[in-house]
C-alpha cells in the first residue's frame, strides 16, 4: 500500500519565544559560513570526534548550508563541510539536527554520492582510493534510533563480522548521538560535548536561549568562557532567533512536521489494516489448498487400503473354493483363509 504524503501551505503563529536549538533551519542559519560560524563548527565536530577517540579537525575550509526546502519529509537545511584534520588530511562532513526519517539510510546514500562525485572516468581503478576523501557524517538526534544500546553516541563503520572485529576502511563513518538516551546519562562537564549537548537540550526542553541556560548554570558558563567556538555558536544563536525570515520558515516547517507526524499515523493505520486484510484473505486462501492437498492425500491412502483389503478378501474367496473342492472342513478353511463362517456357507451355496 503506498503512502500518499502530502507538505500543505499552512498558517501558523509566532509565539516570540526562543526558537528551539534543534531546529534545522536555525542551525542552517547560524552555520551560514566559515567566516560567520567556522569556529563554532570546528569545535562543534572535535567535541563529537574526541568522545569517539578519532582524528580531531584542525581548520574548517568550506561550511555549505544548502538550503532545500520547507518539505519536512526532506532536511531543510544540508549542512556540507570541508574540513582539514590534525594530519593534513581533507575530509568531507555532514551535519544534521534531528533528520526525522530514514537517518542511515540517508547517510548511506549521502556518503556513496559524495564518493562518486569525486571519481571521473579516467580514473584508474587501482588507485583511485588514494584520491577519496573520508565522509563523516554527524546526526544528533532528538529520538533513540538504537535503543537497544547503552551508549548515546553510537559510531557506524564497516567492520569485519567475525572476530577480530577491526574497522574494514575509514572512508565512510557515521555519528548517531541519541540525545533522549544523554538526557538519562550522568553528565561530565570535563567532556566537551556533554557540554554541547547539555545546553541544547537545555534550551531545547526549557524553551529559553542558549545563554538563558548558559547563564544559570555556573558550568556551562565556565564551559563557553574557555570554548570560543561555543561562545561563537550560542552568539550566532542569539543573531538568528531575532531573525524574521528564520522565524517564518522554522514555524512553517514546523507546523508542516506536525501534520506529516499526524498523517503518517494514520497512513501507518491504514497500512496496517490493509496489511491483516491481505493476510486473512492469503491465509483462507491458503487454507483451503492446504485441506485440497490434505484431502487428496487422504483419499489416495483410503483408496489404496481398500484396494488392498478387497483384494486379500479375494484371494481368501478364491482359496475357500479351493478347499471346499477337496472337501475340507470349515473349521480348517476359516482357520487357513480367515473367512468368517458365513462367509464359508455362502461360498457354499455358490
Amino acid at each position: 500500500m503506498k503512502m500518499n504524503l502530502k507538505v500543505r501551505k499552512v498558517s501558523y503563529f509566532d509565539d516570540g519565544r526562543p526558537l528551539p536549538p534543534l531546529s534545522n533551519t536555525v542551525n542552517g542559519s547560524i552555520f551560514a559560513s566559515v567566516e560567520v560560524a567556522g569556529l563554532a563548527m570546528r569545535e562543534l565536530i572535535n567535541a563529537v570526534l574526541k568522545h569517539s577517540e578519532d582524528k580531531l579537525i584542525s581548520r574548517i575550509i568550506q561550511i555549505i548550508p544548502e538550503k532545500a526546502n520547507l518539505d519536512p519529509k526532506g532536511r531543510n537545511y544540508i549542512i556540507d563541510v570541508v574540513a582539514e584534520t590534525e594530519d593534513n588530511e581533507i575530509v568531507l562532513l555532514e551535519v544534521q539536527m534531528s533528520p526525522l526519517f530514514a537517518t542511515n539510510e540517508r547517510s548511506a546514500i549521502y556518503g556513496e554520492k559524495e564518493l562518486s562525485s569525486k571519481m571521473v572516468k579516467s580514473d584508474r581503478w587501482s588507485g583511485i582510493y588514494k584520491k577519496l576523501p573520508r565522509v563523516i557524517i554527524v546526526n544528533i538526534l532528538n529520538f533513540d534510533l538504537r535503543k537497544e544500546c547503552t551508549d548515546f553516541h553510537q559510531v557506524i563503520e564497516p567492520v569485519y563480522r567475525e572476530e577480530p572485529r577491526t574497522v574494514a576502511t575509514k572512508l565512510h563513518q557515521q555519528h548517531n548521538i541519541q540525545l533522549p538516551m544523554f538526557r538519562n546519562t550522568e553528565k561530565d562537564y570535563t567532556i566537551d560535548l556533554h557540554c554541547w549537548l547539555t545546553a541544547i537540550c537545555r534550551a531545547q526542553d526549557e524553551g529559553r536561549s542558549l545563554r538563558e541556560v548558559v547563564e544559570s548554570d555556573p558550568e556551562l558558563k565556565r564551559f563557553a568562557e574557555r570554548s570560543p567556538g561555543f561562545m561563537q555558536y550560542m552568539e550566532r544563536y542569539q543573531v538568528i532567533i531575532g531573525n524574521r525570515r528564520t522565524r517564518r520558515e522554522h514555524y512553517a516547517w514546523e507546523v508542516n512536521s506536525r501534520l506529516l507526524e499526524a498523517e503518517i499515523a494514520t497512513q501507518k493505520d491504514l497500512a496496517e489494516q490493509h496489511g491483516i486484510q491481505i493476510g486473512e484473505q492469503r491465509g483462507e486462501q491458503r487454507g483451503i489448498q492446504i485441506g485440497e492437498q490434505r484431502g487428496i492425500q487422504i483419499g489416495e491412502q483410503r483408496g489404496i487400503q481398500i484396494g488392498v483389503q478387497r483384494e486379500r478378501t479375494q484371494h481368501a474367496k478364491d482359496l475357500a473354493v479351493k478347499m471346499i473342492q477337496k472337501n475340507m472342513l470349515d473349521e480348517d478353511i476359516e482357520e487357513f483363509t480367515g473367512l468368517s463362517p458365513n462367509e464359508i456357507q455362502k461360498i457354499r451355496e455358490q
